[in-house]
């Protein structure tokens, strides 16, 4: 989607980004890797190294929602992986508590399965197979708190550790 933000955790020096494996239709769970590969000719990226960024994981911006992806060997553990790291990121983000946050995931976050591949031996088999992915809508914030949290994730405000 046009003006999407995608932020991607970089965990080492000289790392690179690779554009590969465009879909162009996906359905949520990709239940065997079976989708419509496309080479995305007219993409267009612009990329931002926000050096002090501290995220649990690849998440996105839209104009609607902030998106966060958990990853595990269970559905389970994918979600509570990912779940724990958007706890973390929103109340630093956000400037507030832990518990604040937790709430806020509970009444408006929805999540959905992104991955569930039973894949053994081929390429996909290197990291885990499952992926969660949990959107917040941004319209249960004012817009002051919106621009908080965009600017705070853009500006790398460190992850509390509990």
């Amino acid at each position: 989607m046009a003006g999407t933000s995608l932020f991607l955790p970089v965990s080492r020096d000289g790392a690179m980004v690779w554009t590969g494996n465009s879909h162009a239709a996906q359905g949520d769970g990709q239940v065997d890797q079976t989708t419509i590969e496309t080479a995305m000719e007219d993409l267009q990226i612009q990329y931002i190294l926000h050096k002090n960024a501290s995220l649990p994981a690849p998440m996105a911006e839209t104009s609607t929602h902030w998106i966060g992806l958990g990853f595990g060997d269970s559905i389970e553990s994918a979600l509570t992986s990912g779940l724990r790291g958007l706890i973390k990121w929103l109340a630093a983000s956000a400037g507030i508590s832990d518990l604040d946050a937790y709430a806020m995931w509970s009444m408006a976050g929805s999540f959905r399965i992104t991955q569930y591949a039973d894949q053994v031996a081929s390429a996909y088999s290197v990291v885990p197979s499952k992926a969660v992915h949990g959107m917040l809508p941004k319209a249960v914030f004012t817009q002051e708190m919106r621009e908080r949290i965009a600017a705070n994730t853009r500006a790398g405000v460190p992850t509390r550790q509990t």
